[in-house]
């Protein structure tokens, strides 16, 4: 055979032989573990982390500053459509003095609207006439008006009102549930720092937290029995819960 091809093949198979050898080395290298951040990764074991949990909770009162008032007008006639027509005007003239109140048309909506019949008490079996109901829940933004706003309703043939509920408006329940988050975030605090005192550990920094919470309004059933209809709103409480886990070494 001629010397240059023996001597090209032997070329060839020294080359294979070296790629072999390399390829070996690295597969063997990476199938070992190796530190990632001073941690051994692949069969190490896991690293337990000790942690505590605490909760707290805040809340904040305050005079509420919005009322929202159940209202409306019930008719009753002999026949359907006429109760029907009934209530639709009167109830436009509740609308109209609501307006003149100062409430908003924004600030009105529908609650509820029923008609059914009504049957003999005795036999209950001949309809009497139809009970037409008409509920419209009102926002009142100055609370200090709330009874005016009741008066000048009951005036223009008002004759349900259902209830009143005081609350806060969006930008107050805002900065009220804010204050009561930091006061939570505190308790919780507080409960950590004084156990890791008792056992003599450090907190560090928590590695969940959760929160709930809300507002506890203080609902008032009022009757109206005449003019200048006396208002009590009461406080409103909003509250905040928060559940923190801390690591500690």
């Amino acid at each position: 055979m001629n010397d240059k091809i023996v001597r090209g093949i032997g070329s060839i198979l020294l080359g294979l032989a070296i790629l072999v050898i390399i390829a070996g080395a690295t597969s063997a290298y990476f199938d070992r573990p190796f530190p990632l951040n001073g941690l051994l990764t692949g069969s190490m074991e896991k690293i337990k982390i000790k942690t505590i949990e605490v909760s707290g909770t805040g809340t904040v009162s305050m005079t509420p500053d919005e009322a929202i008032v159940y209202m409306g007008v019930q008719t009753k006639s002999a026949d359907a459509v006429t109760s029907q027509k009934d209530n639709a005007a009167k109830m436009e003239k509740v609308v109209n003095a609501l307006i003149d109140a100062g409430i908003a048309k924004d600030n009105m909506e529908t609650s509820s609207y029923t008609m059914y019949p009504v049957k003999d008490n005795e036999k209950g079996e001949n309809i009497t006439g139809y009970l037409v109901s008409n509920l419209l829940k009102v926002t009142i933004k100055d609370i200090n008006k709330t009874g005016d706003v009741i008066d000048k309703a009951v005036k223009a043939e008002a004759n349900e009102i259902n209830s009143i509920s005081f609350t806060l408006s969006e930008e107050s329940e805002q900065k009220v549930r804010e204050q009561a988050l930091k006061n939570a975030a505190k308790a919780a605090r507080l409960d950590a720092d004084r156990l890791a005192s008792e056992l003599d550990v450090t907190i560090k920094a928590p590695l969940q937290v959760s929160t709930s919470g809300g507002i506890i309004a203080t609902p008032d059933s009022v009757q109206v029995k005449s003019l200048t209809t006396p208002i009590m709103p009461g406080t409103v409480t909003v509250s905040a819960f928060i559940s923190v886990i801390y690591q500690f070494d």
